[in-house]
């Protein structure tokens, strides 16, 4: 068994006791326009983003056009952890992004690019169980595991995973995508959230802001 397979439980176990944190509920009609503005989060990582959603820093709102603009030169600056969301007009939240650095492990993209099935059903047997228990803390339930998988995003390999859990008020379903990327030292993860029942306008924005990962 290769180093790689080795480490993979104890790292999956540290990412996702960040989850409890990252696991908010989506429960609000979609809204936002269709624009994209790309967030650099230093390290030379950036993301697109819709342009109209709001950057959340502490108290602090600010759109994600304003962000773009004050950040120009943050791109060889730490990682970032970024969050931003689209919001309706009584500032509830639609739909969710969430990118942070790390957890900080000796992993490389080469080591990541030899990941293999049995790799990811140890990831799955990690990851899923304690997902269970973030959300049974929180009143919630997680109602469909649909596993991990590794994809090629703009050259990075990067693990996905995704479930679909109960929303706050236990009427619908809410489909929790995660992302992360292994490539020491400048690993990252993204968690993008969204409510099932407005997939139709939520999962294009979604696969287009994953599929707009890039580090160079």
């Amino acid at each position: 068994m290769s180093a790689t397979r080795l480490m993979l439980p104890t790292l999956s176990r540290a990412w996702a006791a960040a989850f409890p944190v990252l696991l908010t509920v989506l429960a609000a009609p979609a809204t936002g326009g269709s624009n994209f503005a790309r967030a650099v989060l230093g390290s030379r990582t950036s993301i697109e983003v819709p342009s109209n959603w709001a950057v959340v820093s502490g108290d602090r709102r600010v759109t994600v056009d304003d962000f773009v603009w004050s950040n120009v030169f943050r791109d060889s600056a730490p990682m970032l952890h970024f969050v931003a969301r689209l919001e309706d007009d009584d500032g509830g939240m639609i739909a969710l992004i969430n990118a942070f650095p790390g957890p900080e492990a000796p992993i490389t993209q080469a080591q990541v690019r030899q990941i293999t099935a049995d790799d990811l059903k140890q990831i799955d047997g990690v990851f899923k169980p304690q997902t269970e228990v973030a959300l049974g803390d929180m009143g919630r339930r997680m109602t469909n595991w649909y596993g991990s998988r590794m994809e090629v995003v703009n050259g990075l390999h990067v693990l996905v995973h995704e479930h679909q859990q109960t929303n706050a008020r236990g009427d619908g379903f809410v489909r929790v995508r995660g992302l992360r990327v292994w490539n020491n030292p400048r690993s990252f993860s993204v968690i993008l959230h969204y409510d099932e029942r407005d997939a139709l306008t939520l999962l294009p924005i979604v696969d287009y802001m994953a599929n707009s990962l890039r580090q160079d």
